[in-house]
């Protein structure tokens, strides 16, 4: 990068005395001026007493030649990193655009462990991608720089010679294709390929899903029935498993998705597959038909992305900013209890309580972010039970209490409030509300919608404010 304020490069040759029929400048003892002085210019520049040779004309038209020489060989290697520049450029655009979920490969429950972990290859590979094209972009744009710099002290030089000439072997370490110094990201782009190439051979030979209709009863029954196996025996709650992905591809078979988005609501659609499900397998016990509630459910509520309808329509942008507003109140004004506030009444702010409970604090938002990208209202409100039981230890941690006392529980809208204040996702309010509108119809187990209420509550009252 040109600074003016670089030492200059003297010159301290004599001067020639030129053969007076030969076209030759006189070479200069003077300065280079400091507007074509650079850092680390003396690296390009070969210092040449042009007085030790007896035919002083050879060596000096052996300088102009070295000038012309550079100019020619730096104007190309400028063409070449543009070119170089102009491709990293368009591969960084199109990492941005890339989708993450190949598109001839599709998930069901025997695929998917290799279908998420070459979503995960995908992602990794991308980042890399994108950091090694932004690595080109800055680091030839600065060498194009040089280079320009390069040519404009050539072409003085060749108009006003010095005892100096440009070392062209060092002009080659500017060459585009000399990237060594990214070659460990380059390797484990080239890892990572390999690694997508194996799971996409991986996929070609997963089994399918039986075909018969007798099979794919069985199948289905096999599936409801394995579910229960991993219900939670505290909340009632059921996980997402590879069964979920079998009930899927079973659907799938059966309705036509975009016809009956169109036809019927999300409460019809999952009633009819709870009725028309229970009769197909002939299910009576309350486990078996719950097991099959949440399947129905998660499946309509992803398939049909409920979820992103109802925050477009319930996003209030005041309530956000209504949120925001209330990071200056003190900590009695959110309603500390006094036993905590002995514990935390040091604290100013809620933002410093937090930031002086880093790992308690980023657990949290995590935690609160992550309730954006799940569609069924039964995962969400699983989500904010596990919030409820980090909220409650962090409070009994400090009141050195029980878990289930009744100062932690009456700390818990203290702790609600402190987080979604603080937090820097800007739509707190709807998760909640995703789940309070819909835990009928996904049968949400009465323990963890008693764990929703504490959140609930504290959201409608804001809202009452805004």
């Amino acid at each position: 990068m040109e600074n003016p304020e670089e030492s200059p490069v003297k010159s301290v040759a004599e001067p020639i005395l030129t053969d007076p029929d030969i076209d030759i400048p006189i070479y200069k003892t003077t300065e280079i001026p400091k507007r074509f002085v650079f850092k680390n210019m003396e690296n390009f520049l070969i210092k040449i007493d042009q007085t030790a040779y007896d035919d002083t004309s050879w060596i000096c038209k052996k300088f102009i030649n070295n000038y012309d020489l550079t100019i020619d060989f730096c104007e190309k290697l400028i063409s070449q990193i543009n070119e170089r520049i102009n491709k990293a450029k368009k591969t960084l655009s199109e990492c941005f655009q890339r989708s993450l979920v190949p598109n001839k490969l599709k998930y069901v429950a025997v695929n998917s462990n290799s279908f998420f972990y070459l979503i995960v290859l995908l992602k990794r590979k991308t980042s890399l991608e994108k950091i090694l094209n932004e690595n080109i972009i800055s680091t030839f744009t600065y060498r194009k720089s040089i280079i320009s710099k390069i040519i404009a002290l050539a072409k003085h030089l060749k108009k006003y010679p010095r005892s100096y000439v440009i070392n062209i072997g060092r002009l080659h370490a500017l060459n585009p294709q000399h990237t060594d110094f990214m070659i460990e990201t380059v390797l484990k782009i080239k890892a990572l390929e390999v690694a997508i190439s194996d799971v996409k051979v991986m996929h070609i030979y997963t089994p399918k899903i039986a075909l018969q209709p007798s099979e794919r009863t069985e199948f289905m029954k096999t599936s409801i029935l394995s579910c229960l196996r991993y219900q939670d025996p505290l909340t009632g709650y059921i996980p997402e498993t590879e069964h979920h992905g079998t009930f899927a591809t079973f659907m799938d078979s059966r309705f036509e998705i975009h016809k009956m988005a169109k036809t019927s609501s999300i409460e019809t659609i999952i009633k009819r597959t709870i009725e028309g499900s229970t009769e197909f397998t002939n299910f009576k016990s309350p486990e078996l038909i719950q097991a099959l509630k949440t399947l129905a459910s998660r499946y309509w509520f992803d398939k049909l992305i409920i979820v992103n309808k109802f925050y477009k329509e319930n996003y209030n942008p005041k309530f956000s900013s209504y949120v925001k507003s209330l990071r200056s109140c003190s900590l009695k004004e959110l309603g500390i209890t006094n036993k905590l506030f002995k514990k935390l009444g040091h604290f100013k702010f809620s933002s410093e309580l937090l930031n002086s409970y880093i790992s308690f604090r980023d657990v949290s938002y995590d935690y609160i972010e992550s309730l954006l990208y799940q569609t069924s209202p039964l995962d969400i409100a699983r989500n904010y039970y596990t919030i409820d039981l980090l909220i409650s230890g962090f409070v009994a941690n400090t009141l050195n209490q029980s878990i289930d006392t009744k100062d932690v529980k009456e700390n818990l809208p203290f702790m609600w409030s402190v987080i979604f204040i603080n937090c820097p996702c800007t739509v707190i309010d709807l998760p909640i509300k995703f789940v309070m509108k819909y835990h009928d119809l996904c049968d949400i187990p009465h323990f963890l919608i008693e764990k929703c209420k504490v959140p609930y509550d504290i959201i409608m009252k804001w809202q009452a404010k805004c």
